[in-house]
């Protein structure tokens, strides 16, 4: 669960009855805390009388007042609850306690919703959700230097911003190119520049590497990693080896054993192939031609309705839900590894 050290803090806003006692938790943690009410691991802080909990990084980096783009007209300011009260963004419930954002109209915001603290994303502050949406000015996230659209997070004084995808990259990866050492993610510092060993490109002071020190061997987390809007979404996906693999592994799209380089999440045992990655999130289907049908991740198995052979839950099909219309990928002209499709799409 974690352990308690001798240093100890009064916070004259959090649990201001009690001394905090600096507290490590473990990754196996089931204390909640206070603030973000996320799980709390690593560094933080304890009242073990009451059963108190919160992040270190909440402790600090929560702002006492904060502004935000949905909210533009007046300030929120960090209150506790005295009664249960309902997000206005996620619609969840937080009760007494607990931390939540007020607005003058008096809707309340999870601090969890509207900011987020990372361990080595510009730790030294919380980050500020933004979403992009009709924004006109083009921002290049941090982490990947993709330009970015749609939800990011943000530190406005820095003019720091990262995908909210990003947010999520893994601490340290093997590689399948320099398979001697793993690579940590790196922020270069001021002066700091690095060339990518994939794609010969460079990266600059502020940005954000994957490097092995003792090989000088680096390279941009989008050169290693990839992230998909509908693709296993939750986690990033890294280049994979599967000639060397001990194991068969299944493509989740079109079901068929990877060779070759594709793409695989350890933590879920997600695999799929590089081109079927790239297979478009919705097709016109000559076979069904009242509506589109949307690639889908499916919760319970479904038949195909051209071969009438059955895929299982954790696969993707092409669906028209509001007829039931099933379709493998592997049973149309776009996944380009195959042949022998059954069916045409229509304008290909």
């Amino acid at each position: 669960m974690g352990g308690a050290n001798s240093s100890t803090i009064r916070s004259t806003y959090y649990h201001p009855q009690h001394m905090l006692s600096a507290y490590d938790y473990s990754d196996a943690s089931t204390y909640t805390c206070t603030a973000c009410e996320r799980v709390a691991t690593g560094a933080g802080y304890r009242c073990g009388k009451c059963d108190f909990n919160i992040h270190k990084a909440c402790l600090t980096g929560l702002p006492g007042s904060i502004s935000i783009d949905q909210l533009r007209e007046h300030r929120l300011t960090l209150t506790r609850l005295d009664t249960s009260q309902s997000c206005g963004i996620c619609q969840e419930t937080s009760h007494v306690g607990r931390y939540m954002y007020l607005y003058a109209s008096g809707i309340y915001v999870h601090p969890r919703c509207v900011l987020i603290a990372s361990a080595y994303f510009h730790p030294q502050h919380c980050l500020a959700f933004y979403d992009y949406a009709g924004t006109l000015t083009s921002y290049p996230c941090t982490a990947c230097e993709g330009v970015i659209i749609g939800v990011r997070y943000h530190y406005g004084e820095y003019d720091f911003n990262i995908h909210k995808v990003c947010l999520s990259l893994p601490e340290s990866i093997s590689f399948v190119e320099h398979n001697q050492h793993e690579l940590t993610l790196t922020h270069l510092g001021l002066g700091a520049s690095q060339c990518c060993n994939v794609c010969k490109k460079t990266s600059h002071a502020g940005a954000y590497k994957y490097l092995c020190t003792p090989c000088n061997y680096g390279g941009h987390p989008r050169c290693m990693l990839i992230t998909s809007a509908y693709f296993h979404p939750q986690h990033c996906l890294a280049f994979y080896d599967y000639d060397g693999a001990s194991t068969n592994y299944p493509c989740a799209t079109c079901e068929h054993v990877i060779t070759g380089i594709g793409y695989r999440c350890d933590e879920c045992d997600f695999n799929i192939h590089e081109s079927c990655l790239g297979l478009p999130e919705s097709v016109s289907f000559a076979e069904h031609s009242q509506h589109e049908l949307t690639v889908t991740s499916i919760g319970a198995s479904r038949w195909c309705d051209l071969c009438k052979e059955m895929s299982h839950a954790g696969n993707y099909m092409y669906l028209c839900t509001l007829c039931n219309y099933n379709v493998h990928p592997k049973c149309t002209t776009l996944v380009a590894h195959l042949v022998t499709p059954l069916v045409l799409l229509c304008g290909f």
